[in-house]
């Protein structure tokens, strides 16, 4: 009787591991991935905001007198 006990406990313990090993991997791929979104947003930002101060720029030099000399 003691036998099938420790089997059955060691079963446990050897399916919570498996279980805890499961739970681990799934947070680094979600942990990663969040990390990869949180870069492609702030790319994007960067980017917005570049093409925002190229378009003001652009907007200055079309409405100075001397893009009309041209």
């Amino acid at each position: 009787m003691d036998t099938s006990r420790i089997s059955s406990a060691t079963q446990q313990h050897n399916s919570s591991t498996a279980q805890k090993s499961k739970v681990k991997a799934y947070k680094e791929i979600v942990r990663g991935s969040l990390i990869l979104l949180f870069r492609v947003i702030f790319s994007l930002n960067e980017t917005l905001q570049a093409a925002k101060v190229h378009s003001a720029l652009v907007q200055k030099r079309r409405s100075s007198p001397k893009a009309t000399l041209r």
